[in-house]
Parts: C-alpha cells; sequence; structure tokens
C-alpha cells in the first residue's frame, strides 16, 4: 500500500485552513474507499496510456503493461476512454510545446520532495513537462463526485513547489502552469503563476500552517471546502457550533426569518445538508461500535423484495405458458448512453428532432449565477393556461 503524508497536498485545503484538523482526525479510525483504489489503479493505467502517447514507450511495451492491467477488476473500456482523453490532452500539450522548445522532456509519477515548506511532506505529480522557461504540472482526476478548479488549487500549488525545488538548479524556470484533467466530468482547467507568486505563497502561507497543523498547536476554521472530506465532518463540535449559530435567536426578536437571514443561511445551505448527512453517518457508526445515544438505536431498514435468478425465473414461466413480451419489459437506452452509441453528431442527425429539454423547476441560486432570473408573472400566467 502506498505511504501518505501526514500532511498530504490531496487534503492541502483542509490543513492549511483549519490547521487544528489534523491531530482531530488522526483520532478517528483509518478508513478507505472502492473509489479511492479505482482511482489509484486509473493512476497506474493512466500513466502507461500517457507514456506511449507521447513517445515515451513503444506500441509492443505499451501492450505488454496494458495485458497485466486488463485482468484487474477496475478495468474497463469506459475506463480506457477515460484514461485516453487525459493522455491526448498531454500529448497535445507536449507536441504544441516541443515546436517552439525542441529539449523539452516528460515525465510521469514523480516523486515530489516537500519538507522545505510542509513537516515530513512529499507528494507525487502524475505529470510534469519541463520546457525551459516553463514547467506544466498536471494533475488527473478519476473521480466524478465533485468538480475540481485549478484556480488557486493548493494541491496543484504544493506540487508546483516540490517540482520547483527538483528542477530550478538545472533550468531558469519562469513560470509555472498547472492544470486539472477529470474526464469523467469533462473538465479540464488550467492556473498559471510565477515562481516568485508560488513561493510566495509557500513562505507565507504554507509554512506557518503546515507548523501548526503538524505540531496540533493549530485552531478550528471549519468551512464548506475543509470539512467535506474530514474523516471527523461528522463529529466536530467547532463545526456544529458554527452552522447552528446560523440559527441562535438571541437579539433576533421577529418570529420569523427575515431576509437578512436567508440571505445569512443560504450561501451556506449546501454546507448544512452535507454536515446532516455526516452528523447522521457518524451517529450510526457510533451505535455500530457498540456506543449509545441516548434515545436512539439500530434498527433494519426496510428493503425491497428481488429477483434471485432472473434466468431460471423466466425458463419457469416460459414453461408455463407466459410468453417473452408478457414477462419483460422493454424500452430504449437513455439519452447520454444512445449519444455514446452513436455519437453525439449521429445522435442529433438520426434523432434529433426526437429529443426535447423540458424547462427545469425554479430553483435558488446565486444572482452572480450565469442563468437568467426566471420571469414570475410568466410562470404565473403560464399555469393559468395549462388550467
Amino acid at each position: 500500500m502506498a505511504k501518505h503524508a501526514r500532511l498530504s497536498p490531496s487534503s492541502a485545503d483542509r490543513w492549511l485552513t483549519c490547521t487544528a484538523s489534523v491531530a482531530l482526525e488522526e483520532k478517528m479510525p483509518s478508513t478507505t474507499s472502492v473509489y479511492a483504489e479505482e482511482g489509484t489503479f486509473a493512476h497506474e493505467l493512466a500513466e502507461y496510456s500517457a507514456k506511449y502517447a507521447v513517445g515515451m514507450i513503444g506500441k509492443r511495451e505499451f501492450n505488454k503493461e496494458l495485458k497485466k492491467l486488463k485482468v484487474n477488476d477496475f478495468y474497463s473500456n469506459d475506463m480506457q476512454d477515460y484514461v485516453d482523453e487525459y493522455s491526448f490532452l498531454i500529448k497535445g500539450i507536449y507536441e504544441d510545446i516541443t515546436k517552439n522548445c525542441s529539449d523539452a522532456f516528460c515525465e510521469f509519477e514523480v516523486a515530489l520532495d516537500l519538507t522545505k515548506y510542509v513537516p515530513e511532506g512529499f507528494g507525487t505529480g502524475d505529470c510534469l513537462i519541463i520546457a525551459e522557461p516553463a514547467l506544466y504540472v498536471i494533475d488527473l482526476k478519476y473521480g466524478k463526485g465533485v468538480e475540481v478548479s485549478a484556480q488557486n488549487n493548493s494541491q496543484l500549488k504544493l506540487y508546483a513547489l516540490g517540482a520547483l525545488e527538483r528542477y530550478k538548479a538545472l533550468y531558469d524556470i519562469k513560470e509555472v502552469v498547472t492544470y486539472i484533467v477529470q474526464p469523467r466530468l469533462s473538465n479540464i482547467d488550467n492556473a498559471s503563476y510565477t515562481v516568485e507568486e508560488l513561493e510566495d505563497w509557500g513562505n507565507s502561507v504554507v509554512k506557518p500552517n503546515a507548523k501548526a497543523a503538524f505540531d496540533g498547536t493549530g485552531t478550528y476554521k471549519p468551512s464548506e471546502k475543509a470539512c467535506r472530506f474530514c474523516k471527523a465532518s461528522g463529529e466536530c463540535k467547532a463545526r456544529a457550533d458554527e452552522l447552528l449559530a446560523l440559527f441562535d435567536s438571541q437579539d433576533k426578536p421577529s418570529e420569523m426569518l427575515t431576509d437578512e437571514d436567508f440571505a445569512e443561511i443560504l450561501p451556506r445551505l449546501k454546507e448544512i445538508k452535507a454536515w446532516l448527512a455526516d452528523v447522521e453517518t457518524a451517529a450510526t457508526h457510533r451505535l455500530y461500535s457498540g456506543m449509545s445515544i441516548p434515545g436512539y438505536k439500530l434498527v433494519e431498514g426496510k428493503t425491497n423484495r428481488k429477483y434471485t435468478d432472473e434466468t431460471e425465473i423466466a425458463k419457469v414461466l416460459n414453461e408455463n405458458g407466459y410468453t417473452d413480451d408478457a414477462i419483460f419489459n422493454k424500452k430504449l437506452i437513455g439519452i447520454t448512453a444512445m449519444e455514446k452509441l452513436l455519437g453525439k453528431t449521429n445522435a442529433a442527425k438520426l434523432i434529433g428532432d426526437y429529443i426535447e429539454k423540458p424547462k427545469g423547476s425554479p430553483t435558488l441560486a446565486l444572482e452572480s449565477d450565469k442563468r437568467e432570473a426566471i420571469n414570475i408573472e410568466e410562470v404565473i400566467l403560464n399555469k393559468f393556461d395549462e388550467e
């Protein structure tokens, strides 16, 4: 199993902000997930695919490695397609760079030393391209749960600092360009920094906060981003106190929420919902581990009946006079799956006239949202017309 840094770059958004969370998380049991394991395998597959795409290995070596990887339970044609998107992007970037910098080169899965800024810190850069005076740091995100931005991304900036320490004695690097590639969400984003910007951030932000987090002298500072993947998110008192304070009725004589109350609560709605789900999960785990919560117990949840052998059921029913048309449902595959089958251009040509996108239900959004505000009077008039 790969070793993980105590202050890992992937969790930097948390420990750089909520510096006390490191010590709190260490009180929680270590866990892993099938998604993390899938992501690790996807990175292994991506390494060989990208090396082949940029010409670092030949077809014979690639096919040899691919044959080994294909026996893994996580391997699928879909994963290969997503990894190929990542590889083709790197190939495109690399080919553009080498037009103006013939001695540019790529490295993959590069061990990075971060100890100049983070106690015992290290990480792994998925892909680094050195093209003096520029350095490119490209990170593959195989997950699809949360879209990740490259803008001011702490993990990528730490990788960039580690890469600078690795190469700056040999190359006169002036600019660092960071990329996030999230193929399952069709998300590609990049940001650029001067060396001075990165090193100033490393010295003024990373060093002091990393030391406080590592030494256990940090402070709690809950936030949606910091708490999102924290192992203690459902049991952290600081997070509970901050969110519950939004509903503190002291000095609020009105019996109803005011417009100002709504304006304060709504931006935290997503965070509140996530916290409540985390609290429920943490409480369930406590009870499951033998602890007690006054007034609560674990019971068996509701389930639905299911068939154990559909093939055998169909055989029995056919033998008893029931046709396939009577016992099977048949329906078209979904639009996304259909576009994948036909290709988007071909799907639009063949069946585009038979696809519509209904209007969505009214949804709360910030004023900065690019979507146009709903005309309430028009909605009401349309309702009358429907009736």
